[in-house]
C-alpha cells in the first residue's frame, strides 16, 4: 500500500514541477483514490455481498502538497500522534520481545521432556524384559517345585509298597 501513495505522491510532484510558475503554488490537490490502485490485493467490487446491491468502491482522498510540504499548522497536530504511536510501537516490541522469551524458554523445556521421554522409554523397555526375565524364571522354579513335589510322591508311594504290613 505504501509502495502504491509513494508512486501517486511521485507522480503528483513530477506533475507540479512541470506546472507553470501561474498556478496555485500553496494549495493542496485532493485526489479520491480508488483503494484497488493502492493494494493489488484489493478488489473494487470485494465488499459486495451480491450483484444487485451496487455499492461503490472504497476509495481514500489524499493531499498533495507542492514541493512535498505540509503547511506548518499541520506539523504540530501530529506530533502528538507520533509519539503516541512511537510508544506504542515500543510496548509492542517489548511484548514481542517477551513473548519470544517465553516461547525460546518453551521450546528449551519441551526439548528437555523429550531427553527425559527418551529415557524413561528406554527404562520402561528394560523393566518389561526385566519383568519378562522374572516371570520365567517364577514359571521354571513353580516347575522345579511341581517335579520335587510328584517325584516325591512318588518315592513315598514306593516306599509304602516296599513295606510289608504284619
Amino acid at each position: 500500500m505504501l509502495d502504491g501513495l509513494r508512486a501517486l505522491l511521485e507522480e503528483q510532484l513530477r506533475q507540479q514541477q512541470g506546472q507553470p510558475q501561474g498556478q496555485q503554488q500553496g494549495r493542496p490537490q485532493v485526489r479520491i483514490i480508488p483503494l484497488h490502485a493502492l493494494h493489488p490485493h484489493v478488489h473494487p467490487h470485494a465488499a459486495q455481498a451480491h450483484p444487485q446491491e451496487q455499492q461503490p468502491a472504497m476509495k481514500i482522498k489524499i493531499k498533495v502538497y507542492p514541493n512535498n510540504q505540509a503547511p506548518a499548522a499541520a506539523a504540530p497536530a501530529v506530533a502528538p500522534q507520533m509519539q503516541a504511536l512511537q510508544a506504542q510501537i515500543a510496548d509492542l516490541r517489548q511484548q514481542l520481545q517477551a513473548r519470544t522469551l517465553q516461547l525460546s524458554q518453551a521450546n528449551e523445556d519441551r526439548s528437555k521432556l523429550r531427553e527425559e521421554n527418551g529415557s524413561l522409554k528406554d527404562t520402561n523397555a528394560a523393566l518389561k524384559e526385566t519383568i519378562t526375565l522374572l516371570k520365567r524364571q517364577r514359571e521354571d522354579v513353580k516347575e522345579d517345585d511341581q517335579q520335587e513335589a510328584s517325584s516325591e510322591a512318588s518315592s513315598d508311594s514306593s516306599a509304602k509298597h516296599k513295606q510289608k504290613p504284619f
